[in-house]
């Protein structure tokens, strides 16, 4: 029984951690979530918890991978506010793009083709 609580816990983690981003994986994540219920959403905060205090253990003793995986922890952690629509943003800039590439290699000669066979012979 006890083996099935800790697997449910990780997978509440997983889900979590699937949940912050976009796409179809975080979309399915966060129904996932929700069907679970609270009890799993706390089961999966509690093991990233523990996550991040390992973390934070092993980054006092100077591990830089450990100081990232803090930080992930820690944006795993953070609730998720609905943002609102926001404003719009031209992305469109003018101008060449990549013009600093290598200039463009001149085009292969073209092979001579070869005479046809005469029929029958």
């Amino acid at each position: 029984m006890r083996d099935a609580r800790r697997w449910f816990a990780f997978e509440a983690a997983r889900n979590i951690a699937d949940s912050r981003g976009t796409g179809a994986k975080a979309k399915v994540a966060r129904d996932l979530l929700r069907m679970a219920g609270p009890d799993a959403r706390e089961a999966g905060m509690a093991v990233i918890r523990a996550r991040a205090q390992r973390a934070a253990a092993a980054a006092a003793r100077g591990s830089a991978a450990a100081r990232r995986a803090g930080e992930i922890y820690d944006r795993q952690l953070a609730p998720v506010i609905p943002r609102g629509k926001g404003r719009g943003r031209n992305k469109i800039v003018p101008g060449p793009r990549n013009t600093a590439g290598p200039p463009p290699k001149p085009p292969k000669p073209k092979k001579p083709r070869k005479p046809r066979k005469p029929k029958g012979g």
